[in-house]
């Protein structure tokens, strides 16, 4: 439970009681951008997303994780801030094939928190989305090569930017 305790603390999380642990409520601001290694996992034309490997917390039947996202373009939303980065919580149920948004955390360019979303309802996990791949990653149904984690957020945006040049 210590271990689980510490990597919960990494994100931001406050533990419930043992067993109820992937239900703990988020506080706006708690869902940071990530430090550390990161995986990254799929990009398209929106950008990249990647998993935080150094925040990851696992129990029996799946996984808490930090997604990150970055904009590339950045998201301009109407009316609002311009979003270049994204940081979520999400709670996977690899056994039942669905997931949960437990709060998530938007930024601009300069690192600032511009917008917020509290927790959603649990949803399937969709084919042929990201999340679907996140969610085959978190759940051992993939393995990615070593090339795909970045010691960094800098490294990883990097990354990005490489790996969006070199798209046709």
């Amino acid at each position: 439970m210590r271990r689980l305790a510490t990597a919960f603390l990494s994100l931001g999380l406050m533990i419930g009681q043992a067993g109820n642990a992937f239900s703990a409520p988020i506080d706006r601001g708690a869902v940071k951008l990530p430090e550390g290694r990161m995986l990254l996992v799929a990009t398209n034309q929106m950008g990249a997303v990647m998993i935080g490997l150094d925040n990851m917390v696992r129990d029996s039947h799946g996984a808490v994780v930090l997604v990150y996202r970055v904009f590339d373009p950045p998201r301009v939303l109407e009316g609002g801030p311009i979003i270049t980065e994204e940081a979520e919580a999400q709670r996977f149920d690899c056994d039942a094939q669905n997931y949960q948004s437990l709060g998530s955390s938007q930024y601009n360019a300069a690192g600032e928190e511009v917008l917020w979303t509290e927790e959603e309802p649990t949803k399937p996990v969709r084919e042929r989305t990201m999340t679907s791949r996140v969610a085959d990653v978190v759940c051992g149904k993939v393995q990615l090569p070593s090339g795909n984690i970045a010691k960094d957020r800098a490294t990883a945006r990097a990354m990005v930017a490489q790996s969006r040049a070199a798209a046709p």
